[in-house]
């Protein structure tokens, strides 16, 4: 009989793993992952965030959107940013970090996005820029703004000068991004399929947009102010010669001492007129300008959003 005992308990060790099925025989009481989490179980998101501005009127609210598998989009509730206290709230003021829905099962999610919708309430899909994104890694996800990382790390300056209107002429009223060799002047890193590059500059109060671009070392998508493009070319970079059709409240031909040009991530669909908060570089023109001056950007991207997403 002793000769079968090793038998027997070797018989119940089988029987014992085919009953926990899911856990390796050799798991301790407590390596043994509790039943619902082993299931998948999840019943909301929370969302922590710093650094999100309040819309102001007309521009809409955020929305967070749970990304399945093929980055199918399932809504998962809209909020707002209380100007006062920079809490996420909902529509009625209450502050709020969880989320939930009954439409999709949240264990299913691989991601999350945020974006800037004009209809938050009812948006059943994103279709404003986005301005968040992040990747689930152990039901956490780090959430950032959807460009590479090397964004902090941008650089570059502009030149003053107008080349479209010829040589000596007026030439404190325009904004180059080249260097006074006609080499780009800008360093930063590719757009994404969320997010390009757009120059503003603001006068005396208004904020003007001088185009949008996808690389430093070719122009822009127009020169709206530019003067006469056939018997002098824009140059191949981004920028503009404030020259003609001066918006209400403005002239031009114009000193531009004063004015802030600023560089920013837009989004590339439905995006909204004004400037996002996503500034990537800032130059003030100091006053006195003289034409072909070179002036230098700062980086601004510690002013961007950040936050994290947590499924429990």
């Amino acid at each position: 009989m002793i000769l079968h005992r090793p038998m027997r308990h070797i018989g119940r060790a089988i029987a014992a793993c085919g009953l926990l099925a899911f856990v390796a025989c050799n798991q301790t009481p407590t390596e043994i992952t509790p039943l619902p989490r082993a299931l998948g179980e999840v019943e909301a998101v929370r969302v922590t965030l710093a650094g999100l501005v309040p819309l102001g009127e007309g521009e809409g609210g955020y929305v967070l959107w749970g990304l399945r598998e093929r980055n199918q989009a399932g809504r998962l509730g809209a909020f707002f940013i209380d100007p006062t206290t920079g809490e996420m709230v909902d529509g009625s003021g209450t502050p709020v970090d969880s989320f939930s829905t009954e439409e999709f099962a949240l264990r299913t999610l691989q991601g999350v996005i945020v974006t800037i919708e004009t209809s938050p309430d009812t948006a059943d899909t994103p279709v404003g820029p986005q301005i968040l994104s992040g990747t689930f890694i152990d039901r956490v996800a780090s959430l950032t703004v959807p460009i590479s990382s090397s964004i902090t790390s941008s650089s570059g300056t502009l030149r003053v000068f107008t080349p479209t209107d010829g040589p000596n002429t007026n030439e404190n009223s325009g904004v180059w991004m080249l260097d006074a060799a006609g080499a780009p002047s800008l360093v930063v890193p590719d757009t994404t399929a969320a997010l390009q590059y757009e120059t503003f500059i603001e006068i005396d109060g208004q904020n003007l947009n001088l185009g949008r671009f996808e690389v430093p070392d070719d122009r822009d998508d127009f020169c709206r102010f530019c003067a006469n493009f056939e018997q002098f070319p824009q140059p191949e970079r981004p920028g503009d010669d404030l020259l003609l059709n001066p918006p209400d409240g403005l002239t031009f031909p114009r000193d531009l001492s004063g004015a802030i040009v600023r560089i920013s991530l837009e989004g590339r669909f439905n995006d909204l007129a004004a400037q996002s908060q996503l500034i990537v570089l800032e130059a003030v023109l100091p006053a006195g300008l003289q034409g072909g001056e070179i002036i230098g950007f700062v980086n601004r991207t510690e002013t961007f959003p950040a936050g994290s997403a947590v499924l429990y």
